[in-house]
Order: structure tokens, then sequence, then C-alpha cells
């Protein structure tokens, strides 16, 4: 049976299942929030800390809210296929149908890819507090000095060791729990769960520095600080959609505030021109598309670490 005999509808339909079976790659849902929206633009507006208790001495201390805003547009976006009849006709092996069907993977991928652009972007792209998400001096209230953009000489940035990983990761891990809300109070002190996502060049000394009972350094062999490390769970992503210049980034996974957003106006909406179509008239094909209007921005800085290696 060619794949035409299963009918148009029958086409989107397997699409839309498609659609509803595969998901974006696990690192998006864990690093960005979800949030639906209905308009082009939307502003969020992040509100500073709350006060910490204070000792009842006289009338109430009550502190204003000071107001952040952060705006992220909607963008629509689409991936269509064009097949002639004959080809659909002659598909006696699936191929055809596996490609039509890629439609819904591509679509549920392409978060995974605006989110990565947006990452690498953080160090040049300002966030909230008119810094660059990833800063040396972001500072608000009473929360001192702090950074997220963390710098290293590395032996060679671009083939680092697992000691040289691990020392790093720990780095990271450190500034995430030094950091502190416009109150001056600590922000991450509950946190628990991590991601670390590197590019492909950094894999195999990421995965040691977080997995390996030892390490070897200058010193020779020793026990792996990360490998026991308590009260903390690692999570290796490997992202080849990053580039491999020595750069990677630790997460905070477990709390409901996320370093980004993944805004969706739309879901995926599959299109047909096919039989019938004016188009398949006058051109002896069809078209399958698939069509979305989302968009991902920042949304907190002190969930997220940059390190480089230079």
């Amino acid at each position: 049976m060619g794949f035409s005999d299963l009918g148009d509808r029958a086409i989107v339909g397997r699409i839309v299942l498609a659609l509803d079976e595969i998901q974006p790659p696990a690192f998006v849902n864990d690093i960005a929030m979800r949030v639906s929206s209905d308009v082009e633009t939307e502003t969020y507006r992040w509100l500073a800390s709350t006060p910490a208790m204070r000792q009842w001495d006289g009338p109430r201390h009550a502190t204003r809210l000071e107001v952040f805003e952060q705006t992220i547009r909607n963008v629509p976006y689409e991936a269509s296929l064009e097949l002639m009849r004959s080809e659909l006709r002659r598909d006696k092996t699936g191929q055809i149908q596996l490609r039509i069907s890629d439609l819904a993977t591509r679509a549920q991928q392409h978060w995974a890819k605006l989110l990565s652009t947006v990452i690498e972007a953080g160090n040049a792209t300002a966030c909230y507090d008119g810094q660059f998400f990833y800063d040396t001096d972001h500072l608000s209230g009473s929360s001192g000095t702090q950074d997220n953009d963390l710098t290293s000489n590395f032996t060679n940035h671009l083939a680092p060791t697992a000691a040289e990983m691990e020392g790093a990761i720990i780095d990271c891990i450190e500034a995430l729990l030094g950091f502190n809300d416009t109150e001056g109070e600590p922000m991450n002190q509950d946190m628990s769960n991590l991601m670390i996502m590197c590019p492909t060049s950094m894999f195999s000394a990421a995965n040691a520095a977080i997995s390996n009972a030892t390490i070897t350094d200058g010193s020779g062999a020793r026990t792996n600080v990360l490998a026991g490390i308590a009260g903390f769970s690692l999570n290796l992503v490997v992202n080849p959609r990053l580039a491999n210049d020595g750069r990677f980034y630790v997460f905070r996974t477990d709390s409901a505030v996320k370093p980004y957003i993944a805004q969706e106006e739309t879901t995926p909406t599959v299109e047909v021109l096919g039989e019938g179509s004016d188009f398949a008239f006058a051109n002896d094909a069809h078209q399958y598309g698939v069509h979305v209007s989302h968009a991902v921005g920042q949304a907190i800085w002190q969930h997220a670490i940059l390190y480089t290696a230079t």
C-alpha cells in the first residue's frame, strides 16, 4: 500500500499523534518554566524578595516590593514538506511516512534549539536587573555584588581534565549557594538538584568529574569530591548545540522558578495542501506543514552559572 492510500486525514492524524507522543529533550523542562501566552508579547514582573523575619521591637517595618520587568515576544515558526503524488503513491516501505512524521520531532526539538541559543547569548544579553544574564557584578537591594560568570585557566580549555572539571563544578556549586536575594537572605540554601550542561568536547571530563570514585591530578590519585558529595544530585547533560569553546553551565533544577521561560502561544498545528486542493491540481504534489508560535527568554539568573575555561 502506498502512503497516499491512507488519505490526507489519516496522514495528518499520524503527525498529530506523533506530536502528542514526542516530547522536547528533558533538559528543556528542567531549566525552563512553561508559560502559556495569548498575546504577541508577554511582560514578566519580577518582584523583589519579601522581607526576612525580624524582632518586633516597635511599629511594623513594612517593605515595598521593588519591581523588575522582562519582556518576551512570541515568534511564528513553520516546517513544511512538499511531496509529489507519485512519490506518495510509490512509497511501499514507509520512508516518506517517516519523513513526514519527523515534522513532529522537529517541532518539539525546536524548544531545545531556541533555549540553547538563549543560553549561549546570556553573557551578552541583559536580563531583568539590567546586567547581562551571566555577569560578574549583579547587585539588587541588600544582595551584595554577585558573580554568576566564572572563569579559570585550564591546561587546555578545549580538552579539560577530570580534575579541572571537578574543581570548576565545585566552584559553581559554591557560587550558587552564596547567592542572596534583595533582602540579603540566601536564595539557594535548600537546593539539592543540579544540572551540568556541557558541549560534546567536555563530555568525557565532565562525566569523570561527577562519577569516578577517584581523580588523578598533579599529586596523584585521590578521592573524587563530587562522587560522594552529600546532599546534592548531579545530572550531566551533553548538549551538541553548544559551541565547543570552553564554556559549560550549571543550573539549579529543583525549584519551581527556573532560570529560563518557555513561552507558548500556540501548540504545534498541522496544515496540509492535499488531495482536492488547488495546489495539488496545479503542481501534482502535496504539502504538509507544522506551525507554532512561541519563544524562549530569560527568567532569574540566580539559578544559573556560566563557567568559562581559558
